[in-house]
């Protein structure tokens, strides 16, 4: 809407109000009735479904997904659906808060005047009592702002209200009540405003117990509300939402609470930008969103962040215990048995390292060969030095084909050709966590070595090793001795379990 346009409706609505007002004074505010006053009560509940041909709307709109891929690899991937299409609100209602402060404004039909402005507050049974005239018939508007704090501040000389973000406004006006009436049924409050979070899905299936993401250009940062229709208008759209969720038990499906959103009257433009998953910062990731949001609706936006397919899956930066199910990340400091960050002493890996190859897979890939790269794609470690160093190996579409097997291979520099091909992954020469430090060779030598777990436990005559592991191994080579290789790889066998390496797949 032009500005020209909405602020000449706004003087519009304002006229009407100050028609309709026009002969309330202060005293008003408490008309005296002869024959005195009631007391009505009201279950009360709330709901997101504001229309009532949603049972139509949820079968016509569709989730929708929307991908972002990156020049690095990662891929992101959102769906976002309104609440109602797989939990119909037809019929539901939530509770309202016990303390829930709210407003009534009680309206005289015969005489067009207000009767009563009432503060009013949500019983512990989940009603109210609200007072009007005994033989008059009213009309009654509850206005709230969902707070057991905050209470709406309405007068007799105004019914257009600026709202701003951050309140969760609810309105809801009764039929005409008769003097004769018993039977008055819910105070059913609908939302004026919507409301979104986000669900992170791990497909790791490890579990995730924080992340952080920006809803950018989500909505206005105000919105003219009209006390007397129960209607918005909402002129800009600049606000910028987080939606974050910080947990101290990991979970699959990790999401954040829901928050309130204004309205704009046309399609949004949105960029959903995630910044941080477990501790690991993203940078420049994020999706761009064309969504209508409806005044009143809930919706849930479900992202899901593939690794990039050409490096590991958490990071240089980030190593584990062997099939530990969180990294670890104090130097120094030995994990316990018993935590999150201990590595696993079973047969079979089940958590950060069970979509690790095997120590067979692991042979076809030496066999088929890999590439060393001193100017691969840039890095940074654990403290903080970029590198490019690392090592290429060949996608599960070259290896899988590969007839024999290696335990060792040496790796010489990879050609442009086929860094371009895209059926190599690039492991960066990250360096590992030992039992005392990090570690990464020699101090003039930074990105020397790196170890990668294997989805297997060392092995001996037969017999596994609850203290052991296999994992791939590789090591620069320093230059300058005759044709020597850049790097010694190797399948390496009886690694200590309590060693930290990093996660990777086999694509």
């Amino acid at each position: 809407m032009k500005r020209r346009n909405f602020l000449n409706k706004l003087f519009g609505s304002l006229l009407v109000a100050s028609t309709f007002l026009s002969s309330c004074s202060n005293s008003d505010l408490n008309e005296n009735i002869a024959s005195g006053n009631r007391i009505l009560k009201f279950n009360v509940s709330q709901t997101f479904d504001n229309n009532s041909n949603e049972g139509a709307r949820s079968i016509i709109e569709k989730p929708d997904t929307v991908y972002q891929n990156f020049s690095d690899g990662t891929q992101i991937k959102a769906v976002i659906e309104q609440d109602g299409v797989t939990n119909s609100r037809a019929n539901t209602t939530y509770p309202v808060l016990t303390g829930t402060k709210v407003v009534a404004i009680v309206i005289n039909e015969s005489t067009n005047k207000i009767h009563r402005i009432q503060p009013l507050t949500v019983e512990s049974n989940g009603s109210m009592s609200c007072e009007v005239p005994n033989d008059a018939t009213v009309s009654i508007i509850f206005y709230s702002y969902n707070s057991i704090i905050d209470t709406p501040m309405v007068d007799q000389d105004n019914t257009i209200y600026k709202e701003v973000h951050g309140k969760d406004v609810m309105w809801f006006k009764t039929q005409p009540i008769k003097p004769t009436d018993t039977n008055l049924g819910y105070v059913k409050f609908r939302h004026l405003f919507s409301r979104a979070k986000v669900v992170m899905h791990d497909k790791r299936g490890i579990g995730i117990s924080r992340f952080e993401t920006t809803l950018e250009k989500s909505g206005s940062t105000f919105a003219i509300v009209n006390l007397i229709a129960g209607t918005i208008e909402s002129p800009n759209q600049d606000k910028d939402i987080s939606l974050n969720k910080d947990t101290t038990s990991p979970t699959i499906d990790l999401e954040s609470d829901y928050e309130v959103i204004i309205p704009n009257d046309a399609i949004s433009t949105m960029k959903l930008s995630v910044t941080n998953i477990d501790g690991r910062t993203l940078t420049d990731k994020y999706i761009i969103l064309n969504k209508k949001l409806e005044q009143g609706y809930s919706y849930t936006i479900n992202i899901y962040v593939d690794a990039p397919s050409n490096q590991i899956e958490d990071g240089p930066s980030i190593f584990y215990q062997w099939d530990a199910k969180a990294p670890w990340t104090q130097e120094g400091a030995l994990p316990t048995y018993g935590t999150k960050e201990y590595f696993n002493t079973d047969k079979i890996a089940s958590n950060s390292c069970k979509d690790c190859p095997t120590a067979e897979e692991i042979k076809k890939i030496l066999a088929a060969g890999v590439y060393w790269d001193e100017h691969g794609p840039e890095w940074v470690d654990k403290i903080e030095r970029k590198s490019t160093r690392g090592l290429w190996i060949p996608k599960r579409s070259i290896w899988e084909k590969e007839a024999g097997a290696k335990t060792y291979a040496v790796a010489n520099q990879i050609l442009d050709e086929q860094r371009a091909s895209g059926d190599y992954i690039f492991l960066p020469c990250a360096g590992f966590m030992s039992c005392e430090s990090l570690e990464y060779g020699p101090t003039s030598e930074p990105a020397a070595e790196a170890w990668y777990w294997s989805s297997e436990p060392s092995t001996s005559g037969g017999v596994y090793s609850p203290e052991h592991a296999n994992c791939l191994y590789f090591t620069r080579v320093p230059q300058g001795n005759g044709d020597r290789a850049y790097a010694d790889v190797k399948l390496k066998e009886a690694v200590p379990r309590k060693m930290g390496g990093s996660i990777w797949r086999a694509e």
